[in-house]
């Protein structure tokens, strides 16, 4: 069993700042990218594995999927790094029984059902409620674009929606 060293929330997944940001600074071995879309994308999956760091491996795969390895070996050998594109993903993970302790809302879409919440952070009202259950559940929620950056809470973010 390895150790999950962040559970994040991040659209554009794998990306420059994931990569000198989260991967390098905190010695991840191991970026699991789960998304039931993402998955059937192997053009985008091939940009992700070209961008990776030499000795981390890539596994792009669906919340089942992210469920069962979690379930099976917590992830196998190594320091993960386990990226949900959207919240919904996440929330469903950890329903079907990916029981992470903490949960990074680092980087998400700015859309007409979201508002920006915190630097480049945009949820809507239903992604909050999905993040309070989460918190009530026990898990630490907190936004948090880049480790460096300000820190937000799931009650200080609600605040913006009152």
């Amino acid at each position: 069993m390895g150790e999950i060293a962040i559970n994040r929330i991040d659209y554009r997944m794998v990306h420059g700042q994931v990569a000198v940001g989260i991967i390098k600074r905190f010695g991840i071995t191991s970026v699991y990218v789960v998304d039931d879309e993402v998955v059937k994308d192997e053009t985008l999956i091939d940009i992700m594995t070209f961008g990776m760091q030499p000795g981390v491996s890539l596994r792009v795969c669906t919340v089942e999927e992210c469920v069962k390895a979690y379930q099976e070996n917590g992830f196998g050998k190594g320091k993960h790094l386990i990226i949900f594109r959207e919240i919904e993903s996440a929330s469903r993970a950890y329903q079907k029984g990916y029981r992470f302790q903490s949960l990074n809302i680092g980087q998400s879409q700015l859309t007409s059902e979201r508002i920006r919440v915190h630097k480049s952070i945009s949820i809507s009202r239903g992604e909050l409620e999905m993040l309070e259950e989460l918190e009530k559940a026990g898990v630490k929620v907190y936004f948090q674009p880049l480790p460096d950056d300000s820190m937000a809470t799931v009650a200080e973010v609600a605040k913006k929606f009152e």
